[in-house]
């Protein structure tokens, strides 16, 4: 397995919660006769969107039923040029068996504990047939990642966001600066990692999440790799909010400045604090950057990248 990236980690969040707000859930379809649609169930593409046009090239002489075409239509429904999937087309179980947990709870984090839906109604959800890394490969689907909460056989969980493999303490806390998710959302994304890409999560985005989720026998971190307000200022107006009212989460200054201490790199610290950084005021003087020029700039422009793939996406 790849070792993920903070750009394909932001994208897998992010294209799963667009997919969650166009269709929340749907049927399987009886997979057209016919030849081959760009998107399943034969809807019409969004070509609006950059890269979603000329779909149909590709699909020349094929039928609906074909492998090649279903893929198809996989892809473009994960790029965002399709509102619909074919479901089906992908099983629950990695290896077509019929998994023996329908009925068990998937903990997406996307509803109140004790809502989740059963394995049997997230797998006609659209965020479950989201990538994580690549598109068209039901292996690394959301369904197929976390098809041993359906007990499937041969699938085991390998990584949990809390060192002692049990939940977190602060489960509905919202992670509003690199995920937009609460904490249990983090704990299902932790879930569907393999062995290997566990540790490079929390690297890559530069957040202690398991602090910041408060996991049992993680403590607060002590030193600080970044510092909102330089010289051990303090925010002057902690109760203005920041955030506009497109975001997920409503957030305070006070709230920016206690993230800091979270952050454990120097990029993620200038990146990730941006926009507060244009409101919140500091004693002091204006609030820190921790990075030069040329490294602030290069992150800046990522996230930019990120935010312009959002646009059209979780």
């Amino acid at each position: 397995h790849q070792i993920p990236s903070k750009n394909s980690i932001m994208r897998s969040l992010l294209v799963s919660a667009f997919l969650l707000v166009m269709s929340s859930s749907a049927m399987a379809q009886d997979f057209d006769t016919g030849p081959c649609t760009p998107c399943g169930q034969g809807a019409t593409p969004l070509t609006e969107k950059e890269g979603c046009t000329n779909l149909e090239a590709p699909l020349a002489g094929l039928v609906g039923t074909d492998t090649t075409c279903l893929n198809q239509q996989l892809v473009n429904f994960q790029i965002g040029c399709c509102q619909t999937a074919p479901f089906g087309y992908c099983t629950i179980c990695p290896d077509g068996s019929t998994p023996p947990g329908l009925q068990n709870p998937v903990p997406t984090g996307e509803f109140a504990e004790g809502q989740d839906p059963t394995c049997e109604e997230w797998q006609f959800q659209p965020n479950s047939l989201t990538a994580l890394f690549t598109d068209g490969d039901c292996s690394d689907t959301f369904i197929q990642r976390a098809s041993f909460y359906c007990d499937c056989p041969g699938v085991e969980q390998e990584c949990w966001l809390c060192p002692d493999k049990q939940p977190p303490t602060n489960p509905e806390r919202g992670e509003a600066w690199a995920t937009n998710s609460n904490c249990r959302g983090l704990e299902f994304l932790f879930s569907t990692m393999k062995a290997n890409e566990c540790t490079v999560v929390p690297q890559t985005f530069g957040i202690d999440f398991a602090a910041f989720c408060k996991c049992n026998g993680v403590e607060e971190p002590e030193e600080d790799a970044c510092s909102f307000c330089p010289n051990g200022g303090t925010v002057t107006n902690p109760e203005d909010v920041y955030t506009d009212e497109n975001a997920v989460f409503e957030r305070k200054c006070r709230q920016a400045y206690e993230f800091a201490k979270y952050i454990t790199t120097g990029p993620a610290c200038n990146t990730l604090l941006l926009e507060a950084r244009e409101v919140c005021k500091c004693s002091g003087g204006p609030s820190s950057s921790t990075m030069g020029g040329f490294a602030s700039g290069m992150l800046i422009m990522m996230a930019m990248m990120v935010t312009m793939v959002v646009s059209i996406l979780w």
